[in-house]
Formats: structure tokens, sequence, C-alpha cells
């Protein structure tokens, strides 16, 4: 299924004016070179009396006036390529044959303006160009030499006047050819300036639907995984209810790939313009998180997933853990999703001097050299019984490990299984302090309030404050927020970025007025990196993206995370 579709236009030369602009040009140029020629002709007959120069100015004025009726056949290549050859023999007749004053030089810059403004294809601009330069060559060294024809030293080529007049005929020409190719090249100005306004808004259009629509899908998206949370919990340890843990699994599993699907889509956006957010973590731990996240994916297919982590590689690293994140939850979904049933899928880390080299491998079909040769391509996908892809995970993948300064590269044996190498800088680190450890019985006490116009979401995040002692209010609305914030003094205020009567920056401005000592955190359905920046620059703490499980938002009301340390979480707990 292809959802969008560019075509890239191929570039073959300099710009050349339209049809209906390249006619004009062709026929005010055939004109006046017409009249122009004729008029320097018959001066040269009046002052010689050669009665030539006024054949050749008659034949060469009707070459001229010819080039109308190929422009009102529209063949405006034809035309342009005959004014060339008209100019050329008239004036190489007239400068070798009698000795006449052509003003070569001035001409040979007119001919090649024309030849600019009127051919797109860079061979036909070289090969025209080129004639014009030998024609002013041949021109020169046979006034200097003769090795074609003598010219008389007390010649036509030694009376100032026509000089002059040349001159400035080749002036009105080659002035008329610079203003045309003027005018094209202010309209071409004008009309780029115009698509890149077009494109910026369009753009600028896209980056809010976007916004809007991640946050309406993220909102049922929160609720449902709240709703297994919660259910979760209550069943998890009732005997009569074990049959059904095994649906609460599988529910909880397609929330989490739909919110992979959400995020995949939303990454498309922001991938080229992303900023690099480094952070020291323990990479060997990271990956086991991972593994363990996925494992219940993997056990339905009764696949093992291995994490093995070289001794080389440092116990802390400094990297982007937001994109490794999302870069490295693709390929284990996709390794889980192609590796045959029983089999094991293998998560290796190594060193290679100040690389590290992350790769995963699954025992699946392999595939083809023609199809590894289109996989990292956008929407490119395979249909798999057990999970439907929609074909941007690897894109994503593929677009990231560049934003970090990486490489994602391929291997594939038919029949033997794939693997994928992920290669980025080695920055090690040392540990980072110990954090102070949060649990629920530590916030005992603590205010709480909650700002969503989202029933389903407040409804099923309450429920995860039961039996912790923490006070919870609930506001449906900005107005009822600001009114419960007023009169409660919360410590935290967990507040949803999109309200049906106000902003989420509107309420910030007055939370800070009439409860200056809450803690804002935002809990939002959109992971625009700029609106995030904007919240926590106006005073918000953090920035939580919905889905929200539990634990991640716990760690956040705790202090625990850092902001914009977060906005991965959803995907990788």
């Amino acid at each position: 299924m292809i959802l969008f579709k560019t075509d890239t236009p191929e570039v073959t030369g300099a710009p050349a004016v339209a049809g209906g602009d390249g006619n004009i040009v062709i026929t005010t140029l055939s004109i006046l070179a017409a009249a122009l020629t004729f008029c320097y002709c018959a001066l040269l007959f009046c002052f010689t009396k050669d009665p030539f120069f006024m054949i050749m100015g008659t034949a060469t004025a009707l070459a001229y006036t010819c080039l109308l009726i190929l422009v009102e056949m529209n063949k405006k290549s034809l035309a342009a390529i005959c004014f060339l050859i008209v100019t050329n023999m008239a004036a190489m007749t007239l400068a070798i044959g009698k000795g006449a004053i052509v003003g070569e030089t001035m001409l040979a810059v007119f001919l090649i303006i024309f030849t600019l403004l009127l051919f797109k294809q860079a061979r036909t601009i070289l090969i025209s160009s080129i004639a014009c330069v030998l024609v002013l060559l041949v021109i020169k060294l046979n006034f200097r030499t003769g090795f074609l024809r003598p010219i008389p030293v007390d010649g036509l080529q030694s009376v100032a006047l026509f000089k002059d007049i040349c001159a400035f005929c080749l002036f009105i020409l080659t002035t008329s050819a610079v203003a045309f190719f003027s005018n094209h090249v202010n309209r071409l100005i004008k009309a780029l300036k115009a698509s890149n306004a077009a494109l910026k808004k369009a753009l600028d259009e896209k980056s809010v639907l976007s916004q809007v629509l991640s946050h309406e899908i993220r909102n049922p998206l929160h609720s449902l995984t709240g709703i297994t949370e919660v259910l979760t919990k209550e069943i998890e340890n009732k005997e009569v209810y074990l049959p059904l843990l095994e649906y609460m699994h599988d529910l909880n599993t397609s929330s989490s790939y739909a919110m992979s699907v959400v995020n995949n889509f939303l990454e498309l956006e922001q991938s080229q313009r992303q900023q690099i957010q480094p952070e020291i973590f323990a990479p060997a731990e990271w990956l086991k998180g991972i593994a363990r996240s996925f494992q219940y994916q993997a056990d339905r297919k009764h696949v093992k997933l291995i994490v093995e982590t070289d001794d080389e590689v440092p116990g802390f690293i400094y990297a982007c853990k937001t994109s490794l994140n999302k870069i490295v939850i693709n390929l284990v979904v996709n390794a889980i999703k192609f590796t045959r049933d029983n089999t094991v899928v293998t998560i290796t880390l190594a060193r290679q001097d100040d690389t590290l080299l992350l790769k995963v491998r699954d025992r699946g079909m392999g595939m083809s050299q023609e199809k590894m040769s289109r996989i990292f391509n956008l929407y490119e996908t395979e249909q798999n019984s057990f999970l439907q892809g929609t074909g941007i995970g690897l894109y994503v993948a593929g677009t990231l490990s560049k934003v970090i300064g990486g490489s994602l590269i391929l291997d594939s044996v038919e029949s033997k299984g794939t693997t994928f190498t992920l290669s980025f800088p080695l920055i090690a680190a040392a540990a980072p302090p110990l954090k102070p450890v949060i649990n629920e019985a530590s916030l005992h006490g603590l205010k709480v309030l909650s700002i969503d116009d989202d029933s389903f979401s407040q409804k099923y995040l309450r429920r995860y404050f039961d039996d912790t002692g923490i006070q919870v209010k609930q506001a449906y609305s900005g107005k009822e927020g600001l009114e419960a914030a007023w009169e409660w003094q919360p410590d935290v205020i967990l507040l949803d970025a999109f309200l049906g009567d106000m902003t989420g920056h509107e309420i910030i401005q007055q939370v800070q007025v009439l409860s200056p000592k809450s803690r804002i955190i935002i809990i939002s359905g959109s992971a625009c990196e700029k609106e995030q920046l904007r919240f926590l620059d106006e005073g918000a703490e953090n920035y939580l993206l919905k889905p929200l499980p539990k634990k991640a938002l716990f760690a956040a009301i705790g202090n625990e995370y850092t902001p914009g340390s977060i906005i991965g979480a959803a995907q990788a707990v």
C-alpha cells in the first residue's frame, strides 16, 4: 500500500523559458535581427555600391522572418537552432567574404545569452556555445592571418562609422536578450519564493495535523493502557481469573504494537530535524530491558530473546538513548516477526575501536539480494501471520541511524536468517550519580491534581493511585482545574496539553500565579519536540507522552526523570 508518493524532477541543465515565453523571445529577437541586419547591409551597400550587401541583407532578413512560421507551428527548439545558424552564417559571410565589421566578440556574447535563454538540455547548450565560440575564433584568425580570405588593411574593417553602427545594432540585440533573461530569472525567483511559502505552509499544516492526530490517537491508547494495567493487577493473583490473564497480555501487546506504529509514523516527520540529546546510560542493562519488554511477543512464537554484551563494552556510555531505543525496538520487532517458531533472536553489543556494533539476528527465511536492495524503502513490507507491519519501521531505523552519526547495514542469507548491524560512535562515560529510589510509600500524602477532559483517561489514571496514600483530585476542564489549583494548592499538577476550553500554555501561566509552588507535569499525546521545549521553557517540570505506564508516571511524580528523558518511556519501559 502506498500512502505517499513524491516525484523528484530530473535536472537536465539551465532553466529555459516556458513554451509561450520562449516563442515571444524568438519572435522579438528575430524581428529585431531582421530589421537591424537589413539596415546594416543597406548602409554597406550605400557605402560600397556592391549589390551583394543588398542581396545578403534581404536574404538574411527573409530567413529571420521565416523563423516566425516555425514559431507559429510551435517548433520553438527548431526555430532557436535556425536562429543561431542564420546569425553565424551571416556573420561569417559578411566578415570573411567581404571583410565587413560584424562585432564578432559581442555577437558571440549575444548568442550565448540567447542559447542559455532558449535551451534546457545541458548538451545542447554546450554544443551551441562551442559553435558560437568557434565562429568567433575563425573570424578573428582570418582577420589576423587571412588563412581563408585575406582582408585588406584599408577595407571596411578600417571604417570607424561601421564599427559604431555594428556595435549599436549588437547592443540593441544583447540588451533585449539580457532583458528577457533578467525577466525570466525574476519570474523564477518569484515562483520559487511562492513555492517555498506554499511548502512552508503545507509543512506547518502537516506538523499541526500530526500533533492533533497524535493527541487524538494517543488518548484512547492511554486509556487502553490504563485499563489493561488495572485489570491485570486485579486478576493476576486470583486463581479464578487466571484464564483471562493471557487475554490481558494479548490486549497489552496489541496496544503496545499500535503505539509503536503511531510512533513510527510521527517519526517520519521528526527524524530529519530531530536534535540529538545524548545521555549517560548502561548499554547492557538497557538492552536487557528492551528484551524483557518484548519477551511476551517472542513467547507467542516460542522464540527466545538472548542479549550478549562483550566485556570490552564500557559499563556506561554517552549517546542518544531516545533514538537508539527507536532503532533497536524496530529491529527487535522485525526480528520476532520474521524469525521461525522455536528459534532464537540474538541481540549482541560489541566494541570495534571507537565504534559500538549492535547486531540483531533472526533465524528466519532470509531474503534475496533484490529484496535487500529495497528493504529500507518507505512502506516496503511483507505479510506475516502474527503481526502485519506498515513497512516504515526499518525506514525509520535507517533514517535515525544517520541522525546519530552511525549506519545500519543488512546481511541476509536465504533460508538461514537476517542480521542487522547498527554502528554508532562510542563515547565512554563514568557512572552517573545514583538517583534516590522512588517507591509509592515515599509519596504518601502527596497532593496530585489531574486536569484532563478525557473521562476515560481520568478514570483509569485515578486507579493508578489506589492504595498509595496519594491524595488525588480531578478536573475535566481548564476553568475547573484553575479553581481546584487555587483552592487546593496541590503539590503536583498533571496537565493535559490539549483541553476543550483552554490551552495548556494558558493554564501554566495562570497556575504559576494561583498555585506557584505546584510542580506542573504535562501529559500529552503530541511528540513534537518544539512543543515539548515550549512547555518546559514556560515552567513545566516534565513532559510525559501518552500512553503513560504507571511506572513512568510515578517516576516523574517522584522527580526521578529529568525533563525530556521520559519521552520514550512508553516505548521502552
